[in-house]
Protein backbone atom coordinates (compact mmCIF):
# COMPACT_ATOMS: atom_id res chain seq x y z
CA UNK A 1 0.00 0.00 0.00
CA UNK A 2 1.36 3.38 -0.80
CA UNK A 3 -0.18 6.91 -0.98
CA UNK A 4 1.37 9.86 -2.52
CA UNK A 5 0.35 13.76 -2.73
CA UNK A 6 2.67 16.67 -2.79
CA UNK A 7 0.15 18.64 -1.56
CA UNK A 8 -2.94 19.09 -3.46
CA UNK A 9 -6.11 19.46 -1.27
CA UNK A 10 -8.12 18.07 -4.25
CA UNK A 11 -6.18 14.43 -3.86
CA UNK A 12 -7.80 13.95 -0.26
CA UNK A 13 -9.86 11.23 -0.32
CA UNK A 14 -11.62 11.65 3.02
CA UNK A 15 -12.40 14.68 3.71
CA UNK A 16 -15.73 14.68 6.19
CA UNK A 17 -16.09 17.48 8.25
CA UNK A 18 -14.26 20.44 7.01
CA UNK A 19 -15.02 22.71 3.54
CA UNK A 20 -12.51 25.19 4.86
CA UNK A 21 -9.40 23.76 2.82
CA UNK A 22 -6.96 25.92 0.49
CA UNK A 23 -3.95 25.25 -1.39
CA UNK A 24 -0.73 27.27 -0.12
CA UNK A 25 1.68 27.30 -3.83
CA UNK A 26 4.09 29.92 -1.86
CA UNK A 27 7.57 28.41 -2.48
CA UNK A 28 9.42 29.29 1.07
CA UNK A 29 6.57 26.91 2.63
CA UNK A 30 6.85 23.68 0.39
CA UNK A 31 9.13 22.01 -1.50
CA UNK A 32 6.68 20.50 -4.01
CA UNK A 33 5.19 23.60 -5.17
CA UNK A 34 2.01 23.46 -3.19
CA UNK A 35 0.55 22.67 0.41
CA UNK A 36 -2.86 22.10 2.16
CA UNK A 37 -4.06 24.33 4.34
CA UNK A 38 -7.08 23.82 6.84
CA UNK A 39 -7.74 25.33 10.15
CA UNK A 40 -10.81 24.20 11.23
CA UNK A 41 -10.81 20.82 10.31
CA UNK A 42 -9.32 16.92 9.92
CA UNK A 43 -7.44 16.03 6.71
CA UNK A 44 -7.90 12.32 6.74
CA UNK A 45 -6.96 9.42 4.38
CA UNK A 46 -8.92 6.73 4.39
CA UNK A 47 -7.01 2.89 4.06
CA UNK A 48 -7.53 -0.11 4.64
CA UNK A 49 -6.35 -1.83 7.33
CA UNK A 50 -2.81 -2.86 6.06
CA UNK A 51 -2.13 -6.77 6.64
CA UNK A 52 1.02 -5.84 8.44
CA UNK A 53 -0.28 -4.40 11.22
CA UNK A 54 2.10 -1.08 11.09
CA UNK A 55 1.70 2.23 9.07
CA UNK A 56 4.43 4.74 7.99
CA UNK A 57 3.64 8.62 7.49
CA UNK A 58 5.65 10.92 6.07
CA UNK A 59 4.99 14.92 5.28
CA UNK A 60 6.31 18.20 5.43
CA UNK A 61 4.48 20.97 7.55
CA UNK A 62 5.63 24.84 7.43
CA UNK A 63 6.32 26.12 11.32
CA UNK A 64 5.72 30.09 10.67
CA UNK A 65 7.26 32.62 12.97
CA UNK A 66 4.13 33.87 14.48
CA UNK A 67 2.93 29.81 15.58
CA UNK A 68 0.75 29.55 18.60
CA UNK A 69 -0.83 26.75 18.36
CA UNK A 70 -0.69 23.01 17.25
CA UNK A 71 -0.73 20.23 15.25
CA UNK A 72 -1.72 16.50 15.47
CA UNK A 73 -1.30 13.13 13.02
CA UNK A 74 -1.53 9.97 13.48
CA UNK A 75 -4.73 7.56 13.95
CA UNK A 76 -8.36 9.41 14.09
CA UNK A 77 -10.87 7.80 15.62
CA UNK A 78 -14.55 7.27 15.06
CA UNK A 79 -14.16 10.60 12.49
CA UNK A 80 -14.30 13.08 15.56
CA UNK A 81 -11.13 13.24 17.64
CA UNK A 82 -7.21 11.97 17.85
CA UNK A 83 -7.28 8.34 18.80
CA UNK A 84 -3.19 6.84 18.61
CA UNK A 85 -0.83 9.87 17.71
CA UNK A 86 1.09 12.72 18.74
CA UNK A 87 0.66 15.93 18.87
CA UNK A 88 3.27 19.35 18.83
CA UNK A 89 1.54 21.94 20.39
CA UNK A 90 3.65 24.97 19.75
CA UNK A 91 3.95 28.60 21.66
CA UNK A 92 6.10 30.80 19.93
CA UNK A 93 9.47 29.09 20.20
CA UNK A 94 8.54 26.40 22.60
CA UNK A 95 6.95 23.05 22.41
CA UNK A 96 5.12 20.55 24.08
CA UNK A 97 4.77 17.18 23.10
CA UNK A 98 1.62 14.74 23.63
CA UNK A 99 1.24 11.15 22.69
CA UNK A 100 -2.45 10.07 22.35
CA UNK A 101 -3.62 6.06 23.27
CA UNK A 102 -6.97 5.51 22.35
CA UNK A 103 -7.82 9.27 23.15
CA UNK A 104 -6.26 9.16 26.79
CA UNK A 105 -3.59 11.77 26.18
CA UNK A 106 0.20 12.12 27.97
CA UNK A 107 2.51 15.02 28.57
CA UNK A 108 5.99 13.76 27.26
CA UNK A 109 7.19 17.03 27.76
CA UNK A 110 6.47 20.59 28.40
CA UNK A 111 8.07 24.19 27.53
CA UNK A 112 11.27 23.09 25.78
CA UNK A 113 12.93 25.38 23.05
CA UNK A 114 12.21 24.51 19.66
CA UNK A 115 16.00 25.03 19.02
CA UNK A 116 16.93 21.76 21.22
CA UNK A 117 15.61 19.33 18.35
CA UNK A 118 17.20 21.63 15.86
CA UNK A 119 14.02 22.74 14.96
CA UNK A 120 13.60 26.72 14.11
CA UNK A 121 10.90 29.09 13.45
CA UNK A 122 10.04 30.27 9.50
CA UNK A 123 11.23 26.64 8.11
CA UNK A 124 9.76 23.77 6.68
CA UNK A 125 9.76 20.76 9.19
CA UNK A 126 10.01 17.08 7.72
CA UNK A 127 8.05 14.39 9.88
CA UNK A 128 8.62 10.80 9.37
CA UNK A 129 5.74 8.90 11.77
CA UNK A 130 6.02 4.86 12.59
CA UNK A 131 2.20 3.61 14.10
CA UNK A 132 2.85 -0.29 14.73
CA UNK A 133 -0.75 -1.50 16.58
CA UNK A 134 0.11 -4.07 19.54
CA UNK A 135 -0.90 -7.50 18.63
CA UNK A 136 0.82 -10.06 20.73
CA UNK A 137 3.97 -7.20 21.64
CA UNK A 138 3.78 -3.82 22.95
CA UNK A 139 2.40 -0.90 20.02
CA UNK A 140 4.75 1.47 19.13
CA UNK A 141 4.87 4.76 17.96
CA UNK A 142 8.07 6.74 16.73
CA UNK A 143 8.85 10.44 15.39
CA UNK A 144 11.23 12.11 13.59
CA UNK A 145 11.75 15.88 12.98
CA UNK A 146 13.95 16.77 10.25
CA UNK A 147 16.90 14.78 12.03
CA UNK A 148 16.19 14.78 15.44
CA UNK A 149 14.53 11.70 16.83
CA UNK A 150 12.24 11.47 19.60
CA UNK A 151 12.28 8.33 22.14
CA UNK A 152 10.28 5.64 21.19
CA UNK A 153 7.27 5.11 22.85
CA UNK A 154 5.46 2.00 23.42
CA UNK A 155 2.39 0.47 24.53
CA UNK A 156 0.10 -2.37 24.89
CA UNK A 157 -2.97 -0.61 24.68
CA UNK A 158 -1.85 0.56 21.02
CA UNK A 159 -4.75 -1.24 19.28
CA UNK A 160 -6.52 -0.33 16.28
CA UNK A 161 -10.34 1.64 16.66
CA UNK A 162 -11.02 -0.50 13.39
CA UNK A 163 -9.58 -3.72 11.98
CA UNK A 164 -11.09 -3.10 8.72
CA UNK A 165 -10.28 0.34 7.79
CA UNK A 166 -7.67 3.29 9.15
CA UNK A 167 -8.11 6.90 9.22
CA UNK A 168 -4.74 8.78 9.03
CA UNK A 169 -5.50 12.51 9.96
CA UNK A 170 -3.12 15.30 10.12
CA UNK A 171 -5.11 18.15 11.78
CA UNK A 172 -3.18 21.27 11.64
CA UNK A 173 -5.17 23.62 14.31
CA UNK A 174 -3.30 27.21 12.68
CA UNK A 175 -1.53 27.95 9.66
CA UNK A 176 0.85 25.16 8.96
CA UNK A 177 0.77 24.71 5.24
CA UNK A 178 1.34 20.27 5.19
CA UNK A 179 2.71 19.00 1.55
CA UNK A 180 5.08 16.02 0.19
CA UNK A 181 2.53 13.35 1.87
CA UNK A 182 3.88 10.14 1.87
CA UNK A 183 1.57 6.63 3.50
CA UNK A 184 3.07 3.19 3.59
CA UNK A 185 2.96 -0.20 5.14
CA UNK A 186 6.52 -0.74 4.33
CA UNK A 187 9.09 1.65 5.95
CA UNK A 188 9.88 4.78 4.13
CA UNK A 189 12.85 7.20 3.88
CA UNK A 190 12.31 10.98 5.57
CA UNK A 191 14.31 11.82 2.66
CA UNK A 192 11.93 10.91 0.46
CA UNK A 193 10.68 13.89 -2.02
CA UNK A 194 7.67 14.18 -4.25
CA UNK A 195 8.21 15.98 -7.64
CA UNK A 196 5.69 16.61 -10.40
CA UNK A 197 6.50 15.57 -13.82
CA UNK A 198 6.15 17.41 -16.86
CA UNK A 199 4.85 15.57 -19.87
CA UNK A 200 6.35 15.25 -23.20
CA UNK A 201 4.09 13.26 -25.31
CA UNK A 202 0.87 10.89 -24.97
CA UNK A 203 0.02 7.43 -26.92
CA UNK A 204 -3.56 6.95 -26.44
CA UNK A 205 -6.44 5.15 -28.45
CA UNK A 206 -9.21 7.18 -26.31
CA UNK A 207 -10.61 10.02 -28.48
CA UNK A 208 -9.55 13.57 -27.60
CA UNK A 209 -11.21 16.62 -27.49
CA UNK A 210 -8.45 19.76 -28.41
CA UNK A 211 -11.14 22.53 -26.91
CA UNK A 212 -11.49 21.03 -23.27
CA UNK A 213 -8.21 18.60 -23.23
CA UNK A 214 -10.19 15.80 -22.26
CA UNK A 215 -9.42 12.37 -23.35
CA UNK A 216 -12.54 9.67 -23.01
CA UNK A 217 -12.47 6.22 -23.31
CA UNK A 218 -15.04 4.12 -24.90
CA UNK A 219 -14.02 0.60 -24.50
CA UNK A 220 -11.90 -1.38 -21.49
CA UNK A 221 -8.83 -2.19 -22.18
CA UNK A 222 -7.98 1.49 -23.93
CA UNK A 223 -5.05 2.82 -22.50
CA UNK A 224 -2.77 6.26 -22.16
CA UNK A 225 0.60 6.19 -22.17
CA UNK A 226 2.60 10.02 -21.56
CA UNK A 227 6.81 10.25 -21.45
CA UNK A 228 7.72 13.01 -18.86
CA UNK A 229 10.71 15.14 -18.72
CA UNK A 230 12.84 14.39 -16.05
CA UNK A 231 15.95 17.13 -17.05
CA UNK A 232 15.00 19.03 -13.87
CA UNK A 233 14.95 16.03 -11.65
CA UNK A 234 18.71 14.84 -12.83
CA UNK A 235 20.15 18.07 -12.89
CA UNK A 236 18.95 18.78 -8.78
CA UNK A 237 19.21 15.03 -7.89
CA UNK A 238 21.46 13.03 -10.42
CA UNK A 239 20.77 10.73 -12.79
CA UNK A 240 21.59 7.80 -10.13
CA UNK A 241 19.00 8.61 -7.34
CA UNK A 242 16.89 6.04 -6.78
CA UNK A 243 12.72 6.58 -7.77
CA UNK A 244 10.79 4.61 -4.60
CA UNK A 245 7.17 5.54 -6.37
CA UNK A 246 4.55 6.77 -8.75
CA UNK A 247 1.52 8.42 -8.96
CA UNK A 248 -0.49 8.95 -11.66
CA UNK A 249 -3.61 11.48 -11.90
CA UNK A 250 -6.75 11.75 -13.26
CA UNK A 251 -8.18 15.28 -12.71
CA UNK A 252 -10.55 15.44 -13.27
CA UNK A 253 -11.16 11.52 -14.19
CA UNK A 254 -15.26 10.12 -14.31
CA UNK A 255 -17.34 7.95 -15.72
CA UNK A 256 -20.58 8.37 -17.21
CA UNK A 257 -21.69 4.83 -17.78
CA UNK A 258 -21.15 1.72 -15.76
CA UNK A 259 -19.11 -0.47 -17.96
CA UNK A 260 -15.89 1.48 -17.34
CA UNK A 261 -15.36 2.08 -13.72
CA UNK A 262 -11.86 1.86 -12.63
CA UNK A 263 -8.35 2.75 -14.41
CA UNK A 264 -4.76 0.73 -13.83
CA UNK A 265 -2.11 2.22 -13.59
CA UNK A 266 0.80 1.05 -16.06
CA UNK A 267 5.02 1.43 -16.98
CA UNK A 268 6.00 0.27 -20.52
CA UNK A 269 10.15 0.34 -21.04
CA UNK A 270 11.64 -1.59 -24.00
CA UNK A 271 8.05 -2.74 -25.39
CA UNK A 272 7.68 -4.22 -22.25
CA UNK A 273 4.27 -3.12 -19.76
CA UNK A 274 3.91 -3.55 -16.42
CA UNK A 275 0.24 -3.26 -14.29
CA UNK A 276 0.03 -1.77 -10.97
CA UNK A 277 -2.95 -2.05 -8.92
CA UNK A 278 -6.82 -0.32 -10.03
CA UNK A 279 -8.38 3.14 -8.89
CA UNK A 280 -11.95 3.34 -8.90
CA UNK A 281 -13.61 6.13 -10.95
CA UNK A 282 -16.79 7.89 -9.38
CA UNK A 283 -19.42 9.48 -11.19
CA UNK A 284 -18.97 12.68 -9.82
CA UNK A 285 -17.79 15.16 -12.64
CA UNK A 286 -14.98 16.72 -9.91
CA UNK A 287 -13.46 13.84 -9.37
CA UNK A 288 -9.96 13.61 -8.82
CA UNK A 289 -8.32 9.70 -9.20
CA UNK A 290 -4.66 9.24 -7.58
CA UNK A 291 -2.79 5.90 -8.46
CA UNK A 292 0.04 5.53 -6.42
CA UNK A 293 1.88 2.14 -6.56
CA UNK A 294 5.67 1.39 -5.94
CA UNK A 295 8.43 0.25 -8.56
CA UNK A 296 11.18 -1.35 -8.41
CA UNK A 297 13.53 -0.59 -6.13
CA UNK A 298 16.17 -0.56 -8.42
CA UNK A 299 14.65 2.06 -10.90
CA UNK A 300 16.75 5.79 -11.07
CA UNK A 301 15.34 9.28 -12.07
CA UNK A 302 17.45 8.02 -15.41
CA UNK A 303 15.30 5.23 -16.08
CA UNK A 304 12.02 7.17 -16.14
CA UNK A 305 13.93 9.05 -19.20
CA UNK A 306 13.26 5.74 -21.27
CA UNK A 307 9.75 4.86 -19.84
CA UNK A 308 6.20 5.36 -20.45
CA UNK A 309 3.55 6.04 -17.37
CA UNK A 310 -0.12 5.95 -18.08
CA UNK A 311 -3.21 4.01 -17.64
CA UNK A 312 -5.41 1.51 -19.05
CA UNK A 313 -9.26 1.58 -18.46
CA UNK A 314 -11.48 -1.25 -17.19
CA UNK A 315 -15.18 -2.33 -16.28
Amino acid sequence: MRYMNPGFKEWLNFVPYSSSISNDTDATKTKTGTAICNSDGENCFLLDYPASGEIYFRFDFFYPTSASSKIYFGEWGNGSEPYNGFSLDFSGSTLRFLSFVKRRWTELFSGKNVLDFGLKQGSIISTLFHLKWADTENGIMELTLNDYSFEKFESADLTPYNNSSVEISFKNYSYFPVSNIIISDEPISIKEQLAALPITGIETDMAYDSDTGIYTASAVNQSLLASVDVADLINNFGSDSKVTGVTMVGNPAYRTAEGLSSFTALTKKNNTVTEYGAANIPADSDSVVANSFKVASDTTIGDLANMQLGLKVGG
